[in-house]
């Protein structure tokens, strides 16, 4: 069983509606800084980048991609295993997307509060059982090699894809840095 995209999307739908309610008034807030925004802007086509690195390595390999799918079955297993009621919880997700949609339609407000705190707890379940089922010894180190030879086959369409998820990484660890401070 993989899991919805629709329940995924739900999930992200979640953390929009829980910061930014409708009718909500938001202070204005200052524009970023240059600097802030020059990182944002080469984050942002740094990760396209290996974004499409990824992609074409995976659409080149059969292999990879079959071995893909066999991890994401094995974590899906894992995390049913951690949390018997992990199914519960992606089918629970989707019907509430309808539910906070029809909500917001009605613009009550109530229901579709009460449908985003359910969908945050369900959300928070599927991580924990998610974080489980990654820290189990046959998972990591299947992820880890698929992982390495996905690098590989990157490596092979683009020799400096090392240096480009370097300078991602670095400035994932600046804007955070900059984030926690504010």
């Amino acid at each position: 069983m993989s899991i919805p995209r629709s329940a995924l999307t739900f999930v992200a739908f979640l953390g929009f509606v829980a910061f930014a309610p409708l009718g909500a008034q938001q202070a204005p807030q200052e524009p970023l800084p240059d600097s802030v925004q020059a990182m944002l802007a080469e984050f942002s086509e740094k990760d396209e980048q290996l974004s499409a690195l990824q992609e074409q390595a995976l659409s080149g390999s059969p292999e990879l991609m079959a071995r893909q799918a066999e991890i994401q079955v094995m974590v899906e297993s894992a995390m049913q295993e951690e949390d018997p009621q992990f199914e519960f919880y992606l089918d629970r997700l989707e019907a509430l997307e309808g539910e906070a949609a029809a909500a917001q339609e009605a613009e009550d407000m109530e229901a579709l509060m009460e449908a985003v705190q359910e969908g945050q707890f369900l959300q928070q379940q599927i991580e924990m059982a998610q974080m489980r089922a990654l820290d189990r010894a046959p998972v990591k180190e299947a992820i880890e090699g698929f992982q390495s030879d996905l690098m590989d086959a990157m490596r092979d369409i683009e020799p400096e894809v090392d240096a480009i998820l370097a300078r991602v990484q670095e400035l994932v660890a600046i804007l955070s840095a900059g984030a926690q401070r504010s």
